[in-house]
């Protein structure tokens, strides 16, 4: 899809990203929030998001990587979300 707002679809991205992942990840606060690393438990929420699953997640992240067209500023949240997700899935 064309996404007209760049900023906005990463801000809306993870706002969805830290509301599918376990409560046991810390939430840190912050202009987005972003989610701490440490803990262990159940990734159901992440493993059950919709008949898609993950492939809705990677699929986001594609959207949002074609729609940033090497702008580099915009790349650096993307590359945070990429690494979060990765952080997840070896995990899971």
């Amino acid at each position: 899809p064309a996404i007209v707002d760049i900023y906005s679809f990463a801000s809306k991205w993870w706002t969805w990203w830290v509301e599918i992942n376990p409560k046991w990840r810390t939430r840190m606060g912050g202009v987005a929030m972003r989610l701490g690393k440490e803990g262990e438990g159940d990734w159901s929420s992440v493993a059950s998001t919709g008949p898609n699953g993950m492939l809705n997640i990677l699929v986001c992240l594609r959207w949002w990587y074609d729609a940033l067209k090497g702008d580099e500023g915009g790349l650096a949240g993307w590359k945070e979300a990429l690494e979060d997700v990765n952080w997840a899935l070896e995990r899971i």
